[in-house]
């Protein structure tokens, strides 16, 4: 919902569908050289003004559980946890791989300690090549699209049995197939 989203930071407004059209026909008009500060009053006159969602209510009790560098203990704090929200939130989890989740959990930290946009675009395409090349790959692909019983066979099938031998492939470099930024500009 809209204003989770702007919780989230992946939005700055709220505009109901109603008023996109008269939004858009605004901005288009819009001068080169306006500032930013004045295409937001733009967009704010044409906003909701909701700015709280279920998202935020919820907010202290997501970076409790998901404030741990081991996806055993996430997992362990939402067991412990015993909500309804948090058994959905491990039952969730389950279903993928696990694998995945730690190779994900260790991007997402590193990224928090990036120096730069690009380097974490790097550290990502690496995990990425080699997500295509692992079983578990094969293995979620197989169970969605060609057998579609959604019940992938993970290998480990369990987050305590990933090991950082396991993981580290992701994290490698990958010599002449590296991804490199143009530095020139």
């Amino acid at each position: 919902n809209g204003p989770d989203a702007i919780h989230a930071r992946f939005a700055d407004a709220v505009v109901s569908s109603s008023r996109l059209p008269a939004l858009r026909d605004v901005l288009t008009k819009v001068r080169p050289g306006t500032t930013s500060a004045e295409i937001k009053i733009l967009i704010d006159g044409y906003a909701t003004g909701e700015m709280s969602g279920p998202v935020a209510a919820m907010q202290p009790k997501i970076d409790a559980w998901f404030a741990h560098d081991r996806m055993q203990d996430i997992a362990a704090g939402l067991q412990r946890d015993g909500s309804e929200l948090a058994q959905a939130t491990l039952k969730t989890l389950n279903e993928k791989s696990p694998r995945g989740m730690v190779v994900t959990l260790k991007l997402l930290r590193l990224a928090r300690a990036a120096s730069s946009l690009e380097e974490c675009l790097v550290r990502e395409y690496r995990a990425a090549l080699e997500v295509f090349k692992s079983d578990d790959f094969r293995e979620g692909v197989c169970a969605a699209v060609i057998d579609k019983d959604r019940n992938p066979r993970w290998s480990p099938a369990r987050i305590e049995d990933v090991t950082p031998e396991m993981t580290a492939p992701y994290f490698a470099e990958i010599g002449a197939d590296e991804l490199v930024f143009d530095q020139s500009n």
